[in-house]
């Protein structure tokens, strides 16, 4: 996993992003990351980070399909090597 703690990134970073270097994966995060909590916010319920990782596992798995099927298999597992939680 990466060792970035949120706590860490500024207010401007958490709403819009990172912009240096390879921080595209970083931002796909903290986008399905809003996403899981403005889902449970109009659902009315707290959000999970149990359900987040679900989530996560969800879009990476439909990734690696993709990226099968389009022959990029080495730049999806690049992307994703630093952020594979221990259950996928």
């Amino acid at each position: 996993m990466i060792d970035i703690k949120v706590e860490s990134l500024s207010e401007i970073e958490k709403i819009f992003g990172l912009c240096q270097g390879q921080q595209i994966q970083l931002n796909h995060f903290l986008i399905l990351a809003k996403q899981h909590i403005y889902f449970c916010r109009n659902k009315g319920y707290p959000p999970s980070l149990k359900t987040y990782l679900t989530k996560e596992a969800l879009i990476y798995q439909i990734e690696t399909m993709i990226a099968k099927s389009n022959g990029k298999q080495t730049s999806h597992d690049v992307k994703w090597k630093k952020f594979l939680p221990h259950s996928l």
